[in-house]
């Protein structure tokens, strides 16, 4: 427990408990990351798909000419 003051206020931190390095995380802290992580890989994976798909299309067309 920590307590620290200013001139016109009082800090105080207590740490109930810590992880080590390397230890996994709890699910309860670590759902909200790995949500987020789950969803920006589906919006990278869709806007890949929808570049490769306009592309396709566009080379079917005759719109754009790819020379090897």
């Amino acid at each position: 427990m920590i307590e620290k003051q200013d001139y016109s206020f009082f800090y105080f931190l207590n740490i109930t408990d810590f992880l080590s390095p390397g230890d996994n995380a709890p699910y309860e802290y670590a759902r909200n990351t790995v949500k987020e992580i789950l969803i920006n890989q589906r919006k990278i994976d869709f806007l890949k798909k929808t570049e490769d798909d306009l592309f396709k299309r566009a080379l079917d067309k005759g719109e754009i000419q790819y020379y090897n």
